[in-house]
């Protein structure tokens, strides 16, 4: 969901966003068929989440983290995992509005012109909380429509990972990242 927070920034703040780079993210076209909650029981989920946090229920039945992914000690991973489950996050996490929605402002929040943008695509299914998001054509194809969204966007699939690839191929964020800085800082030289 993330990708859908930094398209929606970048439009209120344009002049902050110099190039981006999504991960593997959701295409706003996938999300209008996920419908993770009913809005009419939201008071009483909120509420009901926020009791149970208050006694602990979240840290007492968090589930084990699983072995960590190359790159992570056991002990980094830990901590990772742990996050998704701190009372704070748990409780929080229903007052996010519908997927849905998220996805609709960020269709509303335009293209990106000529900004540097990369696209990184995951190589193999898996990975994502939702099996509607598994498509692995449709995904490809959303991805690059995202991609063509800027004059300079691309698209990079990452054949050696699934959804989870800043924990299974670290590396490829690493450089795409590093290309569109470098990119972004070109364009500032030439403005000079």
């Amino acid at each position: 969901m993330g990708a859908f927070h930094v398209r929606v920034y970048k439009a209120f703040y344009p002049g902050e966003v110099a190039g981006m780079v999504l991960v593997d993210p959701m295409h706003e076209d996938m999300t209008i068929e996920i419908h993770n909650h009913i809005e009419l029981f939201r008071p009483a989920v909120v509420f009901l989440l926020q009791t149970l946090a208050t006694f602990g229920w979240w840290r007492l039945s968090a589930p084990a983290p699983g072995p960590s992914p190359r790159g992570l000690t056991t002990r980094e991973w830990a901590t990772i995992t742990a996050l998704k489950w701190q009372p704070k996050s748990v409780a929080a996490q229903p007052k996010e509005p519908p997927l849905w929605v998220n996805g609709e402002l960020a269709r509303a929040s335009g293209d990106f012109g000529d900004m540097p943008l990369i696209v990184l695509s995951a190589g193999k299914p898996g990975g994502n909380e939702d099996s509607k998001l598994e498509d692995p054509q449709r995904k490809h194809e959303l991805h690059a429509q995202l991609a063509r969204r800027s004059t300079r966007g691309k698209q990079v699939v990452v054949e050696n990972s699934d959804h989870q690839i800043p924990y299974e191929a670290p590396g490829a964020v690493v450089d795409a990242v590093r290309e569109v800085v470098e990119d972004a800082r070109q364009d500032r030289a030439v403005r000079r």
